[in-house]
């Protein structure tokens, strides 16, 4: 269903909200993963089935990526793809909460971790660069690790 065909619907307000965030959600996603796959690091991408256990841990879709001299083989980051700036702030709320991170060290446990996290109505470039911008702050962590 479109979101223009739910729209003429008969759901009520709070059901209407919820498919209508459930379809801008699957969009962004679908939206990140052909981005994501055009590019030329990515090797695979895996998405998670909703309500999942990973999906239930923030995971969207594991990328698998090229070996580089830094990264292992088969090195994969954790998308989370969220469609808007607030609802990607809700989620970095939520790793606080969950993991007891404190707010100043969100951004620090999201790298140490793995996570890419992603707005999915952006334009493609945009996309990217967010994409490359944060899997670099993921490489940099590898490196450090790895040095003697």
């Amino acid at each position: 269903m479109t979101l223009e065909a739910l729209e003429r619907t008969s759901l009520s307000s709070t059901e209407l909200r919820g498919y209508h965030d459930h379809l801008r959600g699957e969009e962004s996603e679908n939206r990140v993963a052909q981005v994501l796959a055009e590019l030329p690091t990515v090797v695979a991408i895996r998405r998670t089935q909703l309500n999942s256990p990973e999906d239930a841990e923030g995971v969207d879709m594991f990328v698998h990526l090229k070996q580089t001299g830094v990264l292992p083989p088969d090195f994969f980051v954790k998308v989370q793809v969220k469609s808007s700036k607030r609802t990607r702030r809700d989620f970095r709320e939520s790793i606080s909460r969950r993991h007891g991170v404190p707010g100043n060290q969100r951004n620090q446990w999201l790298t140490a971790n793995g996570f890419v996290v992603l707005i999915g109505q952006s334009n493609e470039s945009e996309i990217a660069s967010e994409f490359y911008g944060q899997l670099d702050r993921i490489i940099e962590l590898q490196k450090k690790h790895s040095e003697p």
